[in-house]
């Protein structure tokens, strides 16, 4: 199912508790961190700082939109099923591509010195823009810690 059929906030607002006790149904879940906004800030966490995508969410096909997908999971007797969250690769590389392509325009517009410890060289933004995100779910492309350089990174 495409995100695209997602409630709108305003109309979820309007069924969401209003009492402060049953504002955070979940502990540390409210109705702002449930936007797609802070979903993807807080999937971005996770590859960043833990090099793990989070959830169970597995791409199907060669999409480019996010979806969600159901997904059933059996434990014994009990039986469990959840709507998972995908970002596809390919929805990444074009946010990437689009934000490096957009701060590109802006540099160039912008009238504001920056400072020079901030700069980014035309050989990072080549090496950001050639970055493949293809490779995310496959840890074995991923370099360890410990002989990482530059140029390990597809």
């Amino acid at each position: 199912m495409a995100i695209d059929s997602d409630p709108h906030c305003d109309e979820v607002r309007k069924m969401w508790p209003v009492s402060k006790e049953h504002r955070t149904p979940l502990e540390g879940i409210d109705l702002e961190s449930l936007q797609h906004l802070h979903l993807l800030y807080a999937y971005r966490n996770s590859l960043v700082h833990e090099l793990r995508m989070p959830g169970y969410g597995m791409e199907f096909g060669n999409r480019d939109d996010p979806y969600y997908h159901r997904m059933s999971t059996t434990d014994g007797d009990d039986a469990n099923a959840t709507a998972e969250l995908v970002y596809p690769q390919n929805f990444l590389h074009k946010l990437c591509s689009q934000g490096l392509a957009s701060m590109k325009q802006y540099r160039k517009r912008s009238t504001k010195h920056v400072r020079p410890r901030y700069q980014i060289c035309a050989m990072q933004l080549a090496m950001l823009a050639a970055a493949s995100i293809t490779n995310l779910s496959d840890s074995a492309s991923w370099p360890s810690r410990a002989n990482s350089t530059s140029h390990d990174w597809h």
